[in-house]
C-alpha cells in the first residue's frame, strides 16, 4: 500500500524533538522516511516500555554475530529498514567488520514512496 505523504518531528544533533520553530520542525516524506529508519535502527529490542519485543537485537542476535555471520546481521538490519512505513526496497546495501574497534558499518541505498533513493549508514 503506498503512502502518500508523511510527516515527523525533526530531531536535533541530539536526537531529541524540536519544538518552537513552527513548519521548520517537522520533515516530510523522504526526509521523514530516513530519519524514521534512523530511529528505528537506534531502537534496541527491549528498550522500548510499551512493546519490549519491537527494536533492533543488538544483544540478541547482531553482538553474537560479529566475526561469524556478516550476512546474517546485513538480514537483520535491512529488515529492520524494509520495515519501516514509506519505504519501497534497498536496492544495494554493504556491512563491514572493524575488527579492531570491535564496530560493524552498514550502508544501504533505499527507495522511497517519494525518492529514487536515500542513503542510510549506521554503526552497531
Amino acid at each position: 500500500m503506498a503512502v502518500t505523504s508523511m510527516k515527523y518531528r525533526r530531531l536535533d544533533s541530539n536526537g531529541d524533538y524540536t519544538f518552537g520553530l513552527g513548519s521548520q520542525g517537522f520533515v516530510t516524506n523522504t526526509e521523514a522516511c530516513a530519519q524514521a529508519i534512523k530511529t528505528r535502527l537506534e531502537l534496541y529490542e527491549g528498550e522500548w516500555w510499551e512493546d519490549t519485543n519491537t527494536g533492533l537485537p543488538l544483544w540478541q542476535k547482531i553482538l553474537a554475530s560479529l566475526g561469524s555471520n556478516k550476512n546474517a546481521i546485513d538480514v537483520i538490519l535491512g529488515e529492520r529498514i524494509s520495515g519501516t512505513t514509506g519505504v519501497k526496497k534497498i536496492t544495494s546495501q554493504s556491512g563491514a567488520l572493524n575488527r579492531k574497534t570491535r564496530g560493524y558499518t552498514y550502508s544501504a541505498y533505499v527507495e522511497t514512496e517519494w525518492s529514487t533513493g536515500v542513503t542510510i549508514t549506521t554503526s552497531v
